[in-house]
């Protein structure tokens, strides 16, 4: 099990992730389109680059602790409201949130090396949320569509404005 780098147990119908203790060189993992009501059983897993939790039932970001060096983190689908604990994921370039219940974008700013960042689908509603976005230098691809503060005249261009360095907003 110490040389399985790639693992993927998705649509198995999951209720909890343990046992994966053996799997010290774990680089990517998916556990998309199960019933995972948590992130847990990762510790052991600290070399982990590509994470999938999409299609599951979590509604915290806890359990990422000991996953210093993931780049892509994928939780589209879940029951998520609230950004935070994510402060630790330096690396991460891409995030995948869309489909979830995220009323903020707080909590991403410590996010320096952020360059793809998805989170369609939410309940992000007030315009001015975009400028917590400026902290992310490396922010390149964005993408808000199907939030209520898309409705916003300005949006595009408030978006624009504060976020100079895009290359692609929502699509």
């Amino acid at each position: 099990l110490g040389e399985v780098e790639q693992l993927e147990l998705n649509h198995q119908g999951l209720r909890r992730l343990h046992g994966l203790a053996k799997l010290g060189n774990l680089r990517r993992a998916s556990f998309a389109d199960n019933e995972l009501g948590r992130i847990e059983g990762l510790d052991e897993c600290t070399l982990l680059e590509e994470l999938n939790l999409e299609d599951n039932q979590i509604a915290a970001l806890t359990g990422l602790e000991s996953t210093l060096y993931l780049k892509k983190l994928d939780l589209g689908k879940n029951m998520l409201s609230r950004i935070d604990h994510l402060d630790h994921l330096v690396h991460l370039t891409q995030l995948s949130l869309e489909d979830n219940a995220i009323e903020s974008l707080d909590g991403l700013q410590a996010l320096g090396n952020l360059m793809e960042l998805y989170i369609g689908n939410n309940s992000v509603s007030v315009l001015k949320e975009i400028k917590l976005l400026k902290e992310l230098p490396k922010l390149i691809i964005l993408d808000l569509s199907g939030n209520p503060l898309c409705a916003h005249d300005y949006y595009r261009l408030y978006s624009i404005y504060y976020l100079q360095k895009l290359k692609v907003l929502d699509g």
